[in-house]
């Protein structure tokens, strides 16, 4: 029983360090999209939901190959997205709301255009967390994907390995 909470343990920090990684590149994408012509919106929302798809494909495989269990269950990669899933909406609220106290105590400048009302800032922000929260949602979504991959790929690997030394013999 208590190797079996150890695993569990392992498990979920070596996910929270690949999710931590996937976090990370997705507000990169998006601070990237939002602050320079290099990458559209669209784009980094394109790259980021293939990145769900590789980074938890790679965990899975990862995972299932240093368990040296290819059949084992593990569902490192849904793991990995749901951390991801976390550590994003996490940071981004905190940013969020950090620049919502911000701006919502500033007076607006006497140029503005139309009346100026922080409500529709919140809104505005809530709307924002939504969507995100919507495509990272779809994200996890294609972690399950990633997870499915990654598994495949460890069978399909250490069947071949097995023909191999087979035939060897």
């Amino acid at each position: 029983m208590q190797s079996g909470i150890r695993r569990t343990t392992a498990l979920w920090r070596h996910a929270l360090l690949f999710g931590l990684l996937l976090a990370l590149l997705e507000l990169g994408l998006l601070v990237t999209s939002t602050t320079s012509s290099f990458l559209s919106l669209q784009q980094a929302i394109l790259v980021g939901l293939l990145l769900y798809v590789a980074v938890p494909a790679f965990a899975e495989y990862m995972a299932r190959s240093l368990l040296y269990d290819n059949t084992a269950k593990v569902w490192f990669g849904v793991r990995v997205g749901l951390a991801s899933f976390s550590i994003s909406l996490l940071a981004t609220m905190m940013l969020f709301g950090f620049e919502w106290v911000k701006y919502a105590n500033v007076e607006p400048p006497p140029h503005s255009w139309g009346i100026y009302d922080p409500e529709w800032e919140f809104r505005n922000l809530l709307t924002t967390l939504a969507s995100l929260a919507l495509i990272h949602g779809i994200g996890v979504l294609l972690s399950v994907v990633g997870s499915l991959l990654g598994g495949g790929v460890t069978i399909w690997r250490a069947a071949r390995l097995q023909i191999r030394t087979r035939h060897m013999n």
